[in-house]
């Protein structure tokens, strides 16, 4: 791989330089690393504000929390727009009020949607939160 760069050994060294050694590069050490570590580290569930919401707050992302109004941005229930009733950090999963299926036995489930398929659209303020936004 080397043959086809028309440059000199140190320029080499530059290019396939990392930042720091003692982290890996290797995709699968970098996955594993994420799916073993301890709940607790896992995902900050940093949500992306839709646009009314990033003027009023100044920001790209939020935390996200337990009745906020969100918006189902791929998937099956794209458009869906309803309230946080559980999240779930081991697998960075969201259950949402209005995203349900039913069984065969006509008894509905809430459907688990990635955080990264969501948008924060209306807060569920409290006084914690107010202080964080300031």
């Amino acid at each position: 791989r080397y043959n086809d760069l028309k440059c000199d050994a140190n320029t080499i060294n530059i290019i396939f330089m990392k930042y720091n050694k003692e982290t890996t590069s290797s995709r699968r050490k970098c996955r594993k690393k994420t799916f073993n570590s301890p709940i607790n580290n896992k995902s900050s569930f940093s949500v992306r504000l839709e646009n009314n919401i990033r003027e009023k707050f100044k920001g790209r992302l939020l935390l996200l929390r337990k009745n906020d109004v969100i918006r189902v941005n791929r998937g099956l229930f794209r458009g869906e727009i309803g309230k946080v009733i559980q999240l779930n950090r081991k697998n960075c999963t969201v259950l949402v009020d209005t995203v349900t299926k039913k069984k065969t036995n006509q008894s509905n489930y809430f459907v688990p949607i990635h955080i990264s398929n969501v948008s924060l659209n209306k807060l569920f303020i409290t006084k914690e939160r107010v202080q964080l936004l300031k």
